[in-house]
């Protein structure tokens, strides 16, 4: 199974050019899975295609492409059911109020659901030749890198031992509990940590995986960007991210580049004639900033045309990864 990323600041068409890529991929005959980790939820409308969940779903017009979407609340209780040790006892965590508030209101909750999803879809790795990952917003797409760790830290056996055990410690550890936030509370938040204690070996085995995959030779990343200067800085910088945190990253992708406008004739329209030369002087800038921002970096970079509206159906999308993949210029290293 091959793993493709695609990360990037917001508002950049993140989310578009990966539905491309998907179905190109899936056009050339793979059996591909899209998955939407961004909390904008976009993916949906993109694709024409509503509504789409945890439970991966065939794209309507669009034959061996499948269509899933992280949502925190499904994607918690998706973590914990593999590994709990009974069908009471994850009856008992899911009802408890602490770990409801907890789905609710946890930071990092789309993350989290990204974890358990690409975790049970790597467990799944012989349905799929390929996953393509929409990843959240640059900024949050650092916690979800971190999350595998994260979850590693919480499932640690000694921590679970420190704060499960029965013994001095354990004794002082609560006790400290119970004077900060008192005896009720302190007992239900014990109750939900000991409801929890099967699935905390899954979500350490989940998390273990998903750091391995992202870190694979399978797995490679896309960083998209728009043309202008702030995109593009934020592009590189996230570059260098992805670079130390492991990750593989096979390309740049300039989004939104203005294309050089065809000839306007002779003796053409005031207007026609202003429009033309602003859309050259736009297109020789993008290039210069592309070359200047991306092109040091030393990677590859895919240029793709700005768009009079974002493209949004199968057939839209079809039509624009028809004119992807062209190299700029500059990236002929």
């Amino acid at each position: 199974m091959e793993l493709d990323l695609f990360f990037g600041p917001g508002g950049v068409g993140k989310t578009t050019l990966s539905a491309c890529h998907a179905l190109r991929a899936s056009e050339a005959g793979e059996r591909v899975l899209i998955i939407s980790v961004d909390p904008a939820r976009r993916l949906a409308q993109c694709l024409g295609k509503e509504p789409i969940g945890l439970e991966p779903v065939e794209v309507p017009g669009a034959p061996g492409l499948f269509a899933a979407l992280s949502l925190p609340v499904e994607g918690m209780d998706l973590l914990i059911r593999r590994g709990a040790r009974s069908g009471e006892r994850l009856r008992r965590l899911r009802e408890h109020r602490l770990f409801q508030l907890g789905q609710e209101l946890m930071p990092g909750a789309d993350e989290l659901s990204a974890v358990a999803l690409l975790g049970r879809v790597i467990d799944e790795s012989e349905r799929w030749d390929r996953v393509v990952l929409d990843t959240p917003p640059a900024q949050n797409a650092r916690q979800f890198l971190r999350m595998p760790d994260r979850l590693s830290r919480i499932a640690n056996p000694k921590l679970r031992r420190l704060v499960m055990g029965r013994g001095a410690t354990q004794t002082i550890v609560w006790r400290l509990c119970s004077r900060m936030f008192g005896d009720g509370l302190t007992d239900e938040l014990r109750a939900m940590i000991n409801s929890l204690e099967g699935s905390l070996d899954a979500i350490g085995e989940t998390a273990g995986r998903v750091r391995d995959g992202l870190r694979s030779t399978s797995a490679r990343a896309f960083v998209v960007s728009s043309a202008e200067t702030a995109p593009l800085r934020r592009a590189a910088t996230l570059e260098s991210q992805l670079r130390s945190a492991g990750l593989t990253t096979t390309a740049f992708v300039a989004n939104r580049v203005e294309n050089f406008p065809r000839d306007a004739g002779k003796n053409p329209p005031e207007a026609v004639a202003e429009y033309a030369q602003l859309c050259r002087e736009r297109a020789e800038q993008h290039q210069r900033e592309v070359e200047a921002i991306l092109a040091p970096v030393g990677l590859p970079i895919l240029g793709y045309p700005r768009l009079a509206l974002p493209p949004i159906g199968v057939d839209a999308l079809r039509e624009l990864s028809g004119r992807m993949d062209v190299l700029l210029s500059s990236s002929s290293h």
